[in-house]
């Protein structure tokens, strides 16, 4: 890609390494998979998703519904070409999060376009994947619908 300028942040939380987030990802758009231990980049025609270690997580407050999801375990960021439409951008952000949600995955969209993905991006959504209080205490991830 020639300029990078992010679109979209999805926050995710599952006990899964990073490497299979990446190959889940690879998989649902039809991308491949580069990088190193740290973050993944998955490629696809439509742009790139940088699969990182959020920095600011922290296993007690992954469970405070709504604004936990800022503290979950991985950060993707969504760097679509610049000759993709902005339709084709929210069906791609909505296509990753009905994967992760599918896997079981909690998962939340931040992006001006929130309100066209699917639940919201994902955002107070009590239907999609989300930790237990129990992971806090037991630093096992169990999603529930709430």
């Amino acid at each position: 890609m020639t300029s990078k300028e992010l679109d979209c942040r999805v926050f995710v939380e599952t006990d899964r390494p990073l490497e299979d987030v990446a190959r889940l990802l690879a998989q649902s758009c039809d991308g491949h998979v580069s990088g190193s231990h740290r973050s993944r980049t998955v490629r696809t025609v439509l742009g790139e998703i940088d699969v990182r270690l959020n920095e600011e997580s922290d296993s007690r407050r992954v469970v405070e519904f709504p604004d936990g999801f800022l503290f979950f375990r991985y950060a993707l960021e969504v760097y679509p070409s610049p000759a993709v439409a902005h339709e084709e951008r929210v069906a791609f952000t909505a296509n990753m999060l009905r994967a992760l949600w599918s896997s079981g995955s909690a998962a939340v969209a931040v992006s001006d376009y929130e309100p066209e993905l699917p639940h919201r991006g994902g955002y107070k959504s009590p239907s999609v994947p989300w930790p237990s209080p129990r992971f806090a205490s037991e630093k096992e991830p169990v999603a529930t619908n709430r």
